[in-house]
């Protein structure tokens, strides 16, 4: 009886300590040894299971866990991601978009604020592991999986499983191995608890084993001597849950439908806005000041501009218009046709005599070969282009009409004709050179319309001309144009974001996929992206204004075969996640920090690869070892599947890899990403389909998510273009994927992303 109530109280002692943890995550930062570790971390080496450098296991570290309060974050909301031609062309269309990495961050886009998430997170999942037993069979790991483990690691969390448990100190001192002593420590958190660690993770509790290596001395490079090896204190309770702890190291089948409860929470503990840190904001960010010093800009005639840029070289238009930015040009030639138009004054056959001459008007063209130019501007922003408008022949003579009695005084005639033509024409202006974060026009000042003349004819004598004395032949082509003069308020724009200071969490990350300018090109078009941080002064918060230039993704997807040549490791990285940028203002101190922008992650293009331990048999007589090939067995290949009964797909493939080769004919392609839009006001955004041949069909992708409620389904608006319109009536952030169909039945997709503000 006694026994039975001890075993009781056992059992409500342990629900009890279950019930007061709630969360279980690590944080990471900079690998021990590196520039930006500090010096009271040197413990994390390699020997103790920490800052692995790549070996036999095919897995390393890209940090180290941290201490209480001493995280890593990324503190810009916006984060541009993309793929690289080493991607597309090992995995395809379906490995780059619809079937893989963009779902992984669709996830992720799905949070909200994280200050909006009550503090016990009670709606998110303790586990989303699933395996599917066909992609098991087959040794595939998950992409989606793979990516979204893997990006949590570049976003600052480490893996909470392995870091409950930790040894610090391997007191070897007197001592033959087995019989060292250990100093254990943890680095999982839960800030619910009194004293912030946490044994749980999604609230499966972890003891630990000290595992000693030992007859091995010196230790090789990167060889584990002592760990602490974690494992359930309750053999039937779930494991390896959560999506930081890098998808329990790849195993085959097993995916995810989303992040766990001790995920959000790891995230929401970083990146909310009650977490204020001593911290310094991306390297390639400005701070915008605003102030009340203002500055007049006009604007000039676009058809002039134009005219001029067409036939005149660099050097030439730059001294016609001093202050032109010239990022790139292309020469070639044409030919055109000049029109010349010859006004004389002659005497007319059978006219009167003593008559007044009379004005003929000759037009004659010649073809001639040109050079033209093609230019890209960097600081011309045309206010208003139009490609048709008004123009008005003049004419003006003073004379007397043909055949006209003699004596007819001269008389003054005006012919005005005005019709519409097509010609380029507009006005522009030349951005203010001070003006590197941007400019806002205040108001208008005046407008005016402005005529240009252009002289076409005046009229000459012909040889042996009498009577045309005092008389006048002028023909001219009148353009307008609207000039604008404007009040305009130019920011001031601070290095590198005014320094370190306090500041809060970004609350919230968006992922927004921009491609390259083509699916194989190696040119990114860069971005301006303007975001706002929250500093805290004595006087309480402050809402900054940032804006960074980003001119190379910041997450970059690639491919390459990561397997190491003759004589290394037979196992290699699934996928090779590089060291994020690691910031730290107060050094030598752990942390906090954040994460600068730029990270790679390249997957492994090894193939169909399979683990062939050996020798099978030895012939001792001849000197020769036999490995059959049913010795091995399969290592890994990539994949798509999830809790369905459908097949997984099997990177690489024939099917994506056709895809691809229509890709590269038919091409969704916007110039940026789309706008974002307002909860009740209506929206309209035009993307555009280039290569192939029209007609084109615009649908949403099959098995895409939908539309931000309120916006129809793309709607052709030109031969080439779409249109996305609507009225939005829920904010978020929304991910989608649009397909559209040629003549010939190729079809191409593409991934959007639709933030829609309250």
């Amino acid at each position: 009886m006694f026994q039975s109530l001890k075993r009781s109280w056992l059992v409500l002692l342990l629900l009890v300590a279950g019930a007061q943890s709630l969360f279980g995550f690590a944080l990471q930062g900079p690998l021990a040894g590196s520039s930006s570790g500090p010096a009271s971390e040197a413990w994390q080496d390699p020997t103790l299971g920490m800052s692995l450098i790549p070996s036999d296991e095919g897995f390393f570290d890209i940090g180290t866990p941290k201490n209480v309060a001493q995280g890593y974050r990324w503190n810009t909301r916006n984060i541009y991601y993309a793929f690289d031609a080493s991607f597309i062309t090992y995995f395809g269309s379906d490995g780059a978009a619809a079937a893989a990495v963009d779902k992984a961050f669709a996830v992720l886009n799905s949070l909200t604020n994280f200050s909006a998430y009550p503090f016990d997170l009670p709606d998110e999942p303790l586990n989303t592991v699933r395996i599917n037993h066909r992609a098991q069979a087959l040794g595939l790991i998950d992409i989606k999986s793979l990516t979204l483990s893997t990006l949590l690691s570049e976003l600052g969390l480490a893996e909470p499983k392995r870091y409950t448990w930790n040894v610090k100190i391997r007191d070897t001192r007197g001592a033959t191995c087995p019989n060292y002593s250990y100093l254990v420590v943890q680095r999982n958190y839960d800030p619910s608890s009194e004293n912030m660690y946490s044994t749980y993770v999604n609230g499966t509790i972890y003891t630990y084993l000290i595992e000693e290596l030992c007859g091995i001395t010196p230790a090789p490079a990167g060889r584990v001597l002592s760990e602490a090896f974690e494992y359930k204190a309750d053999p039937l309770a779930a494991t390896d849950s959560a999506v930081a702890d890098l998808l329990s190291e790849y195993t085959p089948g097993v995916f995810y439908t989303g992040l766990t409860r001790d995920d959000v929470a790891g995230l929401k503990y970083l990146m909310d806005t009650n977490r204020v840190n001593w911290e310094n904001v991306s390297t390639n960010s400005l701070l915008v000041v605003t102030n009340n010093s203002f500055t007049n800009l006009v604007t000039s005639n676009f058809a002039t501009l134009y005219a001029q840029a067409r036939t005149n070289g660099p050097n030439t238009l730059l001294t016609l218009f001093p202050g032109l930015v010239i990022t790139d040009f292309t020469q070639d030639f044409t030919t055109v046709v000049t029109t010349n138009v010859t006004a004389y004054f002659t005497n007319y056959p059978y006219s009167s005599a003593g008559s007044l001459a009379s004005a003929v008007v000759v037009t004659n063209r010649v073809t001639n070969a040109i050079p033209i130019y093609k230019y890209v501007f960097g600081n011309v922003v045309t206010n208003l282009v139009f490609t048709h408008g008004a123009v008005t022949t003049q004419v003006i003579s003073n004379g007397v009409p043909p055949y006209s009695p003699v004596g007819t005084p001269p008389q003054f005639f005006t012919n005005n004709i005005t019709q519409n033509f097509s010609f380029v024409g507009g006005e522009y202006f030349l951005l203010p050179t001070n003006a590197l974060c941007g400019f806002t026009i205040v108001s208008n000042l005046f407008s005016d319309v402005i005529t240009v003349t252009n002289l076409v004819t005046v009229a000459t004598n012909a040889p042996s001309t009498t009577n045309s004395s005092g008389l006048s032949f002028t023909e001219t082509i009148l353009t307008y144009f609207t000039n604008h003069n404007y009040k305009v308020l130019i920011p001031q724009c601070v290095t590198n974001g005014g320094g370190a200071a306090l500041r809060a969490g970004v609350d919230k990350l968006n992922f927004i996929r921009r491609d390259f300018q083509t699916l194989l090109s190696p040119f990114w078009p860069a971005i301006t992206n303007t975001y706002s941080l929250v500093l805290w002064t004595n006087n309480g918060p402050t809402l900054q204004t940032l804006q960074r230039v980003v001119t190379r993704p910041d997450i970059l997807f690639s491919a390459a075969d990561l397997s190491i040549g003759p004589g290394g490791a037979i196992n290699s990285p699934i996928v090779s996640r590089s060291v994020p940028n690691y910031n730290l203002v107060n050094a030598p101190a752990p942390g906090p920090g954040t994460i600068d922008p730029q990270v790679s992650i390249v997957f492994n293009t090894v193939g169909p690869n399979f683990i062939v331990p050996g020798p099978f048999f030895v012939d001792a007589g001849l000197g020769l070892a036999r490995t059959p090939e049913g010795s091995g067995f399969k290592d890994f290949l990539y994949g798509s599947f999830d809790g369905t009964t459908n097949a997984p797909v099997i990177y690489p493939n024939w099917i994506s890899l056709n895809n691809l080769e229509n890709q590269l004919f038919l091409q969704i392609i916007m110039s940026g990403p789309l706008a974002i839009g307002h909860v009740g006001v209506a929206y309209s955004a035009e993307i555009q389909v280039s290569g192939s041949q029209p007609p084109f069909t615009w649908t949403l992708a099959p098995q895409s998510a939908g539309l931000p409620p309120g916006l129809n389904p793309p709607v052709s608006s030109g031969t080439n273009t779409a249109v996305i319109a609507g009225m939005p009536t829920t904010p978020g952030i929304y991910d989608f994927d649009i397909q559209v169909q040629d003549a010939g039945g190729r079809t191409t997709q593409r991934n959007f992303t639709i933030e829609i503000a309250p």
